[in-house]
């Protein structure tokens, strides 16, 4: 219970905890198994999350890199694109979650409109080849970070951390 007090730092999160830290009742008091579950369904059962559910799936159905999607590089698309489908999972029961056949053809139909990118499946169909979603991401980050080489699109520089000395005499 600790754990969640500490770390909890959303207004819903702060809430619930105080819910289950000031009752009266014993078998609530502390309840950090109770203080999950109501947390996660808040996260998952809310308006605010069906709402986020829709935008995430819009973007994964409707993004298409070269296409509708033009201002970031083919590797920068790819991993924004993963991540969407991760916090898509993390919003949807397990039961309901996006198949990865289904995860496969729209991430190549996302890259669809880019031949360097649309390349990695048809090399695979070519070649007789069933690649899984896990084999086929791996492929097509490869082929991305080749077509933004050729492009000569730069990485987004590193941070960098401004160093001071100082002496203590």
């Amino acid at each position: 219970f600790s754990v969640l007090e500490y770390s909890l730092l959303t207004d819903r999160g702060k809430t619930i905890v105080r819910k289950y830290l000031d009752t009266t009742d014993k078998r609530l008091k502390f309840n950090a198994r109770r203080a999950w579950t109501e947390l996660m369904q808040s996260m998952t059962k809310s308006v605010k999350a069906r709402y986020k559910k829709t935008k995430l799936l819009q973007f994964i159905v409707t993004a298409r890199f070269g296409d509708n999607i033009q201002n970031m590089s083919a590797e920068t698309f790819v991993l924004a694109y993963l991540e969407k489908l991760r916090q898509l999972d993390d919003l949807t029961p397990l039961g309901e979650r996006i198949p990865e056949s289904v995860r496969l053809t729209m991430l190549q139909n996302a890259v669809d409109p880019v031949e360097a990118l649309r390349q990695v499946k048809t090399n695979a169909d070519s070649l007789g080849q069933e690649n899984d979603f896990e084999e086929y991401v791996n492929l097509l980050e490869k082929a991305a970070q080749t077509y933004d080489e050729v492009r000569g699109v730069r990485k987004p520089s590193r941070r960098s951390v401004h160093q001071h000395s100082f002496d203590h005499e």
